[in-house]
């Protein structure tokens, strides 16, 4: 908790620091995958939940600790943007961050998640991570192998979040994205694709990351050049905070707007500007993957004519 507490500490104080250095008020400050926990999470208990089993109380003492937990992070986030507003010329900006996120039930569901908050402190909405990583956030089969699930802690292990619909900041309609998810690009082309038939609009995609995962690989920099091809493939900039990873932006070319370095500590200021283009990759989706894959398939299975001397 200590550790929490001081990396929670180490970003909040970054961030004044770099809010000072801009010349002009920014409206919303987002911080990476799990860095905006800082030990504590939000918590949902839907109506008519049961209670958890290990929960050491009553279904009342279960909403009262929910009501308290997140009111804590309301608290924590008004803190922020009062301290904030005087660095940021008077104006409290929307707080865009990563924690915890768990959903109260007879067996609890605990999320890795972007929680976004209005530049009043209060909640705007949340979005978990769909695509997790194996082994680290989730053992596959485990629910349907006893024996595999007897040998992992009941707290370990994370549940796939549900569809990404955009929040509405400062006139823009920004898409939230998480980690490998802008590596596993079907995610954010179907994403646009359903909102843009809808009439939603998606002005850009802002992903959140903690790629400490990956001990300054290689694969820190193949994550970042991931997220320029999906720049491309959406036509939509992608804005990316991490944790020991690819802190950047790139416009709708998958161009590189500014870029903190490995290991450098700092912020990064981008624009969000209306988007207007949509691509062909977009209006089609994944439809002729999935055409040219079977085509080769059937021609790789199809019977040959031996020849005969």
């Amino acid at each position: 908790a200590q550790r929490d507490a001081e990396i929670f500490d180490q970003y909040a104080l970054g961030t004044l620091d770099a809010l000072e250095q801009q010349t002009a008020p920014v409206d919303l400050v987002v911080w990476p995958e799990s860095m905006f926990g800082g030990g504590s999470f939000v918590a949902l208990a839907p109506p008519g939940a049961g209670l958890p089993d290990a929960f050491p109380g009553t279904l009342d003492d279960l909403r009262s600790d929910v009501a308290m937990r997140n009111q804590f992070v309301r608290d924590r986030a008004q803190s922020l943007q009062r301290a904030a507003a005087p660095r940021n010329a008077g104006k409290r900006p929307a707080w865009w961050g990563g924690m915890g996120v768990v959903k109260y039930a007879e067996q609890p569901r605990q999320y890795s998640a972007t929680v976004v908050l209005d530049s009043g402190g209060s909640f705007l909405g949340w979005y978990g991570k769909r695509y997790r990583v194996m082994f680290g956030e989730y053992i596959p089969f485990i629910q349907s192998i006893p024996i595999i699930k007897q040998w992992v802690p009941p707290e370990l292990g994370l549940s796939a979040g549900y569809r990404a619909e955009p929040f509405q900041i400062a006139g823009r309609a920004l898409l939230p994205n998480i980690c490998i998810e802008t590596a596993v690009e079907r995610i954010a082309v179907n994403d646009v694709g359903r909102l843009l038939n809808q009439g939603q609009p998606v002005d850009a995609v802002i992903t959140i990351a903690n790629d400490d995962w990956f001990d300054g690989t290689a694969v820190v920099d193949h994550h970042r050049r991931c997220a320029q091809l999906l720049a491309v493939a959406i036509r939509r900039p992608i804005l990316s905070s991490a944790n020991g990873g690819p802190t950047f932006c790139v416009d709708d070319h998958g161009r590189i707007g500014g870029l903190l370095g490995r290991g450098e500590q700092g912020g990064l200021v981008a624009p969000v500007t209306a988007a207007s283009k949509t691509s062909l990759y977009v209006r089609t989706g994944t439809v002729p993957h999935t055409i040219l894959t079977l085509a080769t398939l059937a021609m790789a299975l199809r019977p040959r004519r031996r020849k005969v001397a």
